[in-house]
């Protein structure tokens, strides 16, 4: 009898053990989806992260552009007509042209003692002494370098 029980006992540790299989399977299988799930996220975060950072890398180009534009347009507003240097004390115009007051100096004058504006051709006088320059152009002279 003891056989017996030993052979029931043992039959019945088997069933468990193969119950206890299954159970741990099936888990094993409900693991594994969600670890595909999470790794199928993460996949799309990455490439989420990488357009967004592609797309902001682009936008800091653009604005670096841009602004490297807006400096050299500056610089070139800077720069004297005649010597095609940075203005040295610079000089504007009844026409709102502007140059370096030495290079104005230099110009020619005509029959009546004027010079002309080597833009619109206007005529010009300048003062024995020109002390009067445009500061806004020193500012900004000062600011761009």
């Amino acid at each position: 009898m003891e056989n017996q029980s030993r052979i029931c006992s043992n039959t019945s540790t088997d069933a468990e053990e193969e119950e206890h299989s299954a159970i741990l399977q099936k888990k094993y299988e409900e693991v594994k989806r969600n670890l595909m799930k999470i790794s199928q996220e993460k996949s799309k975060m990455e490439e989420i992260y990488k357009t967004s950072r592609r797309k902001r890398d682009e936008e800091n180009k653009e604005l670096v552009r841009e602004i490297k534009s807006k400096n050299n347009a500056v610089e070139s507003a800077l720069l004297c007509k005649i010597c095609y240097d940075k203005m040295v004390h610079p000089y504007t115009l009844t026409c709102q042209h502007t140059f370096c007051a030495g290079c104005l100096s230099k110009l020619p004058r005509n029959k009546e003692n004027n010079r002309l504006c080597p833009f619109c051709s206007k005529p010009f006088r300048l003062p024995q002494t020109v002390t009067e320059y445009n500061y806004v152009i020193e500012d900004i002279k000062s600011i761009f370098g």
